[in-house]
C-alpha cells in the first residue's frame, strides 16, 4: 500500500469539511448575486450596484450560522466554529438598514439612491 493510499486522517477530514463549507458558501453568495437580478423586466433595467453585492452577503450570512448550527457533527474545531459565527453575526446583524446606504456610499457606491 502506498503512502498516497493511506485513508485521510482525522484532522484533514476536519479542515476538508471546513474546505467544502467555504466553496458552499462561495457558490451560495453568486448564485444569491445573480438571483438578485431575477425580477428586472430587460437589460435596459439592469444596474448592477454594491448594494447587489450587499445584500447577497445579507442573505447568505444567516445561512452560514444556521449550516453551523444544524451540522455540528461535520464542523467540530470549536474555535474556527467560534470565529465563522461572530463574523457571520457581523456581516449579519451589524448593520441596521437605515445605516446600510450610509455605509455603501462610504466605499464609493453612487447608485443607491
Amino acid at each position: 500500500m502506498r503512502e498516497n493510499d493511506k485513508p485521510m486522517q482525522h484532522e484533514d477530514r476536519i479542515m476538508h469539511h471546513y474546505l467544502l463549507f467555504a466553496v458552499n458558501m462561495a457558490l451560495s453568495l453568486i448564485v444569491m448575486y445573480f438571483v438578485m437580478f431575477s425580477m428586472i423586466d430587460g437589460f435596459p433595467d439592469f444596474q448592477n450596484n454594491i448594494n447587489t453585492l450587499y445584500m447577497a452577503l445579507t442573505m447568505v450570512a444567516p445561512m452560514g450560522i444556521i449550516m453551523l448550527a444544524t451540522m455540528g457533527g461535520m464542523y467540530n474545531h470549536k474555535g474556527l466554529n467560534a470565529a465563522l459565527y461572530m463574523a457571520w453575526s457581523c456581516s449579519s446583524f451589524s448593520h441596521s438598514p437605515e445605516r446600510a446606504p450610509k455605509l455603501l456610499s462610504a466605499i464609493g457606491s453612487s447608485s443607491l439612491r
